[in-house]
């Protein structure tokens, strides 16, 4: 299967309120090093992440966003391929990641993790990206 089919199957996963932890996302946390973790950590780059190995190929091995602005090459958006936001400030060490599906006007579309504590489609400003990124 490829990342984009495992992260479609993913929807609706969610964080667990309160001291449980989602297992999907401690599994998920799993594919990074550090290994698992709760489900209130940070989780967009470990979704990525497993989907990515699971499917195949080689992620980042790492919870941090901006880990895939060095991850394969830069392209044109296309569909699935990963985006790399900034968050807080551009030059913050923040960030998020999805996998593209869709643009518009002045906003992508990214299918992804941790987006309000789950996997969906969300909307972000499309001045926020700082990279597409296909696999080498």
């Amino acid at each position: 299967m490829n990342h984009m089919e495992l992260a479609w199957g993913e929807l609706d996963v969610a964080e667990i309120p309160g001291e449980a932890d989602n297992p999907k996302i401690v599994s998920w946390h799993e594919t990074t090093l550090g290994g698992g973790d709760v489900d209130e950590v940070s989780w967009c780059s470990s979704f990525v992440n497993a989907m990515i190995t699971r499917s195949g190929l080689v992620g980042t091995d790492s919870k941090a966003a901006r880990s895939w602005l060095r991850w394969g090459t830069s392209c044109a958006p296309v569909m699935g391929c990963v985006c790399v936001l900034w968050r807080v400030r551009i030059e913050a060490w923040q960030g998020h990641v999805g996998f593209w599906v869709a643009e518009a006007g002045d906003s992508v579309y990214l299918l992804g993790g941790n987006q309000s504590n789950r996997v969906r489609v969300s909307r972000y400003p499309k001045d926020r990206v700082l990279d597409y990124r296909s696999p080498a």
